[in-house]
């Protein structure tokens, strides 16, 4: 502890802020130092060659990677961060450096030899077990200010969202994991803990279902064996327009894959990457020409480059008349589509395993027994009529 507030104190002479509030040590400060601290002496390279070296390196983001040891319950926006994190780079403890992650999803920090974060502190770990349902803020990186991303919080003693909580969401996520961890699977994951992800609010907020063994590629995915049987993964074809079209109350056309109606030189998969990211932009509609975020991006600019934004967008619009309108007077599209897709996988979840069958799902699709195939189809396209109003089209996929 005493060296913690060693550490503190410095940081405190070195903020750049005129706000005496801002000077005060508090438990949160505290919270964020330890936890930059072990994240820095913990982290390792799987592929390294000794395996355990250390090479103090840490990311801040809104997800869970370095920092997912604990929470940090009184921290509410990116400044909590950026007034710890400024100093130690003014002091030389830290250098930002660009990573994988870099510029786009995650802060990557450095500590450089002879930092005083490289310490061999005892750290008590917390017993901490993560919540069933998060609700995260819905903060963004001001880059004009070199602003920082917020670490995953969750708003779970908010009492906006208490009731609701307690009276269906958590109730609902222990349902399912019960359900489902009463049969067998071959892997690894020894607990098939079901966790739902909303951003903001509850209600058209995401609410995806998150766990471990989603990470799997799609050939590991095949070869899993739920109560020792082979297994199908079943898919809605053109999932994420789909979906579009039941927000925008529009007919579905009568085709087997929708993004097939898009004129287009990209292959199947180039197409829906760039679809989905025009339609989670707000700039596309305006815009002349592709935007510097897109060619920026490292699986985007290579898309991009091969196609002309004017053409694109033309053959677009000529597939789906409606989609500019829709595009313009729509907000948080992806979450919208996100919550209809939770919403009834959850529900066919349920169908085939209150049917005495195992059951996993990855975003859109679910994994289920290959004797069990049927029954899914029927849940599924059951759950998608009642809750987006739509019938998709499906298709399975094995070993």
């Amino acid at each position: 502890m005493q060296s913690l507030n060693d550490l503190y104190d410095q940081i405190l002479a070195h903020r750049h802020t005129k706000s005496n509030k801002a000077f005060k040590k508090t438990k949160t400060g505290r919270q964020l130092i330890a936890s930059i601290v072990r994240g820095l002496n913990t982290y390792s390279r799987s592929n390294d060659e000794e395996g355990s070296k250390v090479v103090y390196r840490i990311s801040i983001d809104q997800g869970q990677r370095s920092l997912d040891w604990r929470k940090y319950p009184n921290v509410t926006d990116s400044q909590s961060i950026k007034l710890i994190l400024d100093p130690m780079v003014d002091l030389g403890w830290l250098e930002r450096t660009k990573g994988d992650y870099g510029h786009r999803i995650s802060d990557i920090f450095f500590a450089p030899e002879g930092s005083p974060l490289r310490v061999q502190w005892s750290f008590k770990r917390l017993n901490y077990t993560s919540p069933k349902v998060v609700i995260n803020f819905n903060t963004k990186r001001d880059e004009r200010d070199g602003g920082y991303r917020s670490p995953d919080i969750d708003k779970m003693q908010s009492p906006r969202f208490k009731i609701q909580l307690q009276n269906h969401y958590i109730p609902q996520i222990e349902d399912l994991s019960t359900l489902v961890n009463s049969h067998s699977y071959n892997l690894l994951f020894t607990d098939y803990q079901f966790r739902r992800g909303f951003v903001g609010g509850i209600e058209h907020c995401g609410g995806r279902l998150q766990a471990n063994y989603q990470l799997l590629s799609e050939e590991k995915r095949l070869g899993i064996l739920i109560d020792n049987q082979a297994v199908s993964e079943i898919d809605v074809v053109s999932c994420g327009l789909v979906l579009l079209h039941s927000l925008a109350e529009q007919p579905l056309p009568h085709v087997d894959d929708l993004y097939s109606l898009v004129e287009s030189s990209l292959t199947r998969k180039e197409l829906k990457h760039l679809i989905t990211s025009l339609c989670n932009s707000k700039n596309h509609v305006a815009s002349k020409n592709w935007s510097t975020k897109f060619k920026a991006d490292k699986k985007l600019g290579a898309i991009v480059a091969k196609t002309n934004y004017k053409q694109f967008c033309n053959s677009l619009l000529s597939a789906f008349p409606w989609l500019e309108k829709f595009l313009t007077e729509t907000d948080d599209l992806a979450l919208k589509t996100q919550w209809l897709e939770s919403e009834a996988i959850i529900k066919s979840m349920f169908t085939v395993l209150e049917a005495g069958h195992g059951c996993l799902s990855v975003h859109e699709s679910l994994i289920v027994p290959k004797e069990t195939e049927g029954l899914a189809m029927v849940a599924m396209t059951k759950a998608f009529e009642e809750v987006a109003g739509v019938t998709p089209k499906l298709v399975s996929k094995s070993l």
